[in-house]
């Protein structure tokens, strides 16, 4: 199970990424830290539309969709949800994530498009090349991910 303990971001490798999406739009996680696991999903080209996906943010309260220019450069919210203590610093709590038929969504446990709270379609198709993680500044996270 490919595994990442990281206090800054980090980017995904592409053998990392195709292992647990197994080709498809999307991938299931646990995570572990006590606010802001962070998803930075980058398309093809630099200047291509970013998204920042945010569980457990403002204090680990609340979820967002964010559309952005560069990492830490969003302003356009697209979509939230509001949960106290969605994450926990004790225990791994489960996740997916998906972009498939270009609509971001975002939901609860092992099972794509089960429990989904949060989604939100981009104007154009995307297609994600790049993923980076992150638990924000001066916070320690830790994530396994499930090998399709």
């Amino acid at each position: 199970m490919p595994y990442s303990r990281t206090v800054d971001w980090e980017q995904l490798s592409s053998d990392t990424l195709q292992n647990i999406t197994g080709g498809s739009s999307s991938f299931v996680f646990w995570t572990k830290t006590c606010r802001d696991c962070n998803f930075f999903l980058q398309l093809g080209n630099p200047s291509d539309q970013k998204y920042q996906i945010v569980f457990g943010g403002w204090g680990n309260g609340k979820a967002t969709i964010h559309k952005c220019e560069h990492i830490g450069q969003c302003e356009n919210q697209m979509d939230s949800y509001v949960e106290k203590n969605l994450l926990s610093c004790i225990e791994f709590r489960s996740f997916w994530l998906s972009w498939q038929s270009g609509v971001i969504s975002i939901g609860k446990g092992v099972v794509v498009g089960d429990q989904q709270f949060m989604s939100w379609t981009p104007q154009a198709p995307i297609v994600v090349n790049y993923v980076s993680i992150s638990p924000y500044t001066s916070n320690v996270g830790t994530w396994l991910f499930a090998v399709r």
